[in-house]
């Protein structure tokens, strides 16, 4: 009997209990820390490491090895190139320059034919590409009386896409510069004029441009073929 009694109180009591209406919680914030960066610890660590002492040593160690490199540039270019080819584009406003190919042989050795009616200077679109072509530009070896090797074309890079089409979207005139082992000027051939009607007609006119060259080389004139 006392546990059923015993049973009866518990039951009682549990019945009696009220839960709460309301639940109260409260929440935590994460200060946030401030980093801060010492610059003059930095620049100290910094020195440590690169002394300057093994700075000035690296910085003539990099100007000896320029320098010898540019001397074996040099020796490889006249060994093997003795005549270079550059290219100028150019209006009244601006102009463009750009080395097209080099010649093993003195420029005394070589005839430019340039057939200025068929001479045609265009741009040429390709895939994630641009190059610069021209026409009516034939060189040819006196020794061997044949055709050099000489390029058509060269690769136009995205920075000099809007000064090209600024400069053939006018009129423009288009040379070509001779230049020596010491990259001195020996001759310029014309390819274009800047007042050159278009390019239509006959193949006929043709001017064949023989470098004269200093004494050291064989001399040559220039002439023009009707």
């Amino acid at each position: 009997m006392r546990t059923i009694f015993a049973l009866l109180a518990a039951t009682r009591g549990a019945q009696t209990y009220e839960f709460p209406n309301h639940l109260i919680y409260t929440t935590t914030t994460n200060i946030l820390e401030t980093v801060t960066v010492n610059f003059l610890q930095f620049q100290e660590t910094l020195c440590k490491l690169f002394p300057v002492e093994l700075i000035l040593l690296l910085s003539f160690i990099v100007s000896v090895l320029a320098f010898f490199t540019y001397l074996l540039y040099r020796y490889r270019k006249s060994v093997r190139a003795r005549t270079s080819l550059m290219l100028e584009l150019g209006n009244e406003n601006e102009t463009f320059t750009r080395n097209i190919g080099t010649l093993p042989l003195t420029a005394g050795f070589y005839a430019f034919h340039v057939n200025r009616q068929a001479t045609e200077i265009h741009l040429q679109e390709g895939f994630l590409s641009l190059q610069l072509k021209w026409t009516g530009l034939n060189v040819e070896d006196n020794t061997l009386n044949r055709a050099a090797p000489v390029h058509t074309g060269i690769k136009i890079y995205p920075w000099e896409i809007i000064k090209i089409r600024r400069i053939i979207g006018q009129q423009f005139y288009a040379l070509l510069h001779i230049l020596g082992v010491n990259n001195e000027l020996i001759d310029i051939v014309v390819l274009r004029k800047s007042h050159a009607p278009a390019q239509v007609g006959s193949a006929g006119n043709t001017v064949a441009t023989i470098v004269q060259v200093p004494s050291i080389y064989p001399t040559r004139t220039l002439e023009e073929i009707a």
